[in-house]
């Protein structure tokens, strides 16, 4: 999915949108994502404002996002996505 295609959709048990401009707590994003996995996949968006219309803001949160998707990884068990220059995760339901 696209990330146009993402900012078009609702938000729901598969789809969190999180400004996170310039911090996040890690452990509020590991509640994400797990809750996220438990429904089966999906995905939480960080860098986009979660009120429509949506805006891209970006996101200064975790400057090194590949160690925030193996911290991700490590504590839930979970695989996940990563695009790292519009900084949003893909969180998918498969054990590492």
């Amino acid at each position: 999915m696209t990330l146009l295609k993402l900012l078009d959709a609702p938000e729901n048990e598969t789809l969190e949108f999180k400004e996170a401009r310039n911090t996040y707590e890690f452990d509020k994003l590991v509640q994400y994502a797990c809750a996220i996995a438990n429904c089966g996949g999906g995905w939480c968006v960080l860098g986009v404002s979660d009120k429509r219309p949506r805006r891209v803001v970006g996101s200064a949160a975790f400057p090194q996002p590949e160690r925030t998707c193996n911290g991700l990884m490590k504590k839930l068990r979970i695989i996940i996505g990563k695009n790292r220059t519009a900084k949003w995760f893909l969180i998918n339901h498969s054990n590492a």
